[in-house]
């Protein structure tokens, strides 16, 4: 399906947000990873303390999806496991997670030394990590709870043989990064309230979990998101970028950084204060999420504009250029940086050369399911000059390409991306392969 189609499809598909996923249970859909040898000990020991009737919990969302988190908690040098589990065969009421934590004894043989009850049926996500002035390892638990799109977020340490909660809080989102720039990582938390949503910032200071600063976001019509990504907002300052869902399968962008110590969400405050309509530049199709396109360390947004050649023709036969935008924490814009076309089926993005802005359209070839890149002449229609063809194939099966004068461009474990460049002296817009292995990212 090439992007015209996809873009038709997306328009109108419904949302599937990170709160949407929540009913799912990740045992039901795939089956449960194999065990390391270590992890085999570890749920044997398990097993020793507790019964038989043990059930691992895995993570539906976030980085981390073991049932297990293996480190050193408490600071001592050796690590500790920590294992999530229910009972089975046990009454409804008590079929919550669990968390068990054993400790390797001398001899090497773990053993369990703790186990307490979590605050959901079903783990969302694991963090793992350190904040602020702490040392120590923390672990946050996202619990879902049942028959509701509620998430409970709790904090632990480990000291003295027992796990301690130091605090339990509502949430949609949450995450361990460096957003205050100050080397040290904070608990990005978002927070939905009854009237109004924030971001909140959480650090350890003093000893003590504090919460460093917070500023209000807009959510979803329920409280849903479609993506945080963490990452430089601009060379020197660091962030998380919320793109959220409109309501209409589009979605528009808030960005998340800090000046001093304070949390500042410009595009929303900007909206909200000004009436400047900086977040409806945001709005594209759900699919297209903020992300680092070019490898730079910076996140960009992208937006969709019409390809030259497609501005009268009917919507489900327009295709679109993807330009990527930077916000420049300075003038409180977004700023271009680039154009290209972006193909989320196949997962790539060319760049187009600044030589071809205005003058360079896309057909999407039928016969061969290939992308092809013209000189616009006014129509699309018309005789045009083709320029370059891209043919995504699967991995091992560009023989034949290659023999009809394809180059393979890049690859990946699944495909390959093959380019045919017309052998064409006269037309100064015909890219060189240099050129093109500059300007092609992989998605």
């Amino acid at each position: 399906m090439k992007i015209k189609k996809l873009l038709s499809c997306v328009l109108s598909a419904a949302l599937l947000s990170g709160c949407a996923q929540l009913g799912t249970n990740i045992e039901s859909l795939v089956t449960p990873p194999k065990l390391s040898e270590e992890q085999t000990a570890i749920k044997q020991a398990l097993i020793n303390s507790v019964g038989n009737n043990v059930n691992l919990k895995y993570p539906k969302n976030g980085d981390y999806r073991s049932a297990y988190v293996i480190a050193d908690i408490d600071g001592e040098g050796n690590d500790e496991a920590v294992v999530f589990y229910e009972k089975t065969g046990v009454a409804t009421s008590e079929s919550v997670v669990r968390m068990a934590v054993l400790d390797k004894s001398a001899d090497g043989n773990w053993n369990a030394v703790f186990d307490a009850v979590g605050d959901g049926a079903d783990v969302d996500k694991i963090i793992i990590g350190k904040l602020g002035e702490n040392e120590n390892t923390m672990i946050f638990v996202g619990y879902s709870v049942p028959a509701t799109t509620d998430k409970k977020l709790s904090g632990y340490t480990y000291s003295g043989g027992k796990l301690n909660k130091i605090i339990g809080m509502d949430y949609v989102s949450a995450d361990i990064a460096d957003i205050s720039g100050n080397d040290g990582n904070e608990l990005l938390v978002l927070e939905r309230g009854s009237e109004n949503s924030y971001a909140k910032l959480f650090t350890i200071k003093g000893g003590k979990f504090t919460i460093l600063t917070q500023t209000e976001i807009a959510l979803g019509a329920n409280g849903e998101y479609t993506a945080v990504s963490y990452g430089k907002v601009s060379e020197n300052v660091t962030g998380a970028f919320l793109d959220i869902p409109n309501g209409d399968g589009t979605i528009s962008t808030q960005v998340l950084y800090c000046k001093g110590q304070a949390l500042k969400n410009p595009i929303y405050q900007l909206q909200m204060n000004a009436g400047i309509d900086t977040m409806m530049k945001t709005v594209r199709p759900s699919k297209y999420t903020s992300m680092d396109i070019n490898s730079d360390g910076i996140i960009e947004i992208p937006s969709l504009s019409v390809m030259p050649g497609y501005e009268t023709v009917a919507d489900a036969d327009k295709i679109y250029l993807t330009d990527w935008y930077h916000f420049d924490t300075d003038t409180l814009a977004l700023a271009k940086k680039n154009s290209g076309y972006f193909s989320i089926t196949d997962g790539y993005c060319l760049m187009l050369p600044s030589r071809w802005a205005g003058t360079v359209t896309v057909k999407e070839d039928a016969t061969t399911d290939e992308v092809v890149f013209y000189k616009y002449a006014g129509d699309i229609n018309g005789d045009m000059t083709e320029l370059l063809r891209i043919s995504v194939v699967n991995s091992g099966t560009s023989e034949d390409k290659i023999r009809n004068g394809y180059t393979i461009l890049s690859q990946n474990n699944q495909q390959e991306y093959c380019v045919k460049i017309p052998n064409n002296k006269t037309e100064a817009l015909v890219p060189t392969k240099s050129e093109l292995m500059y300007n092609f990212m992989l998605v």
